[in-house]
């Protein structure tokens, strides 16, 4: 995933519903950089690519709408966040 134009920068935003949270484990990772946010809480960043970041979000995750954003940043080539 990646912004229309290929930017250096790129501004992600999705939100998604819960009910009733047992347990919640976010993975994510991004050439080259990136910093995730859950309901305007910080949550995790990273700067390596090839190594995943999982981060356990059960605490994070409320019930009802939830907002996850990501700054994500390329340092040139391949770009993309998952």
């Amino acid at each position: 995933i990646w912004a229309p134009g290929n930017p250096q920068k790129c501004f992600l935003k999705t939100e998604f519903e819960a009910g009733e949270i047992r347990s919640a484990v976010l993975a994510a990772t991004c050439d080259n950089t990136m910093k995730l946010s859950l309901n305007g809480k910080v949550i995790a960043s990273s700067t390596e690519w090839q190594a995943p970041v999982f981060q356990n979000v059960t605490l994070n995750v409320k019930p009802g709408k939830n907002v996850i954003t990501v700054e994500a940043g390329d340092e040139g080539g391949a770009r993309g966040f998952v």
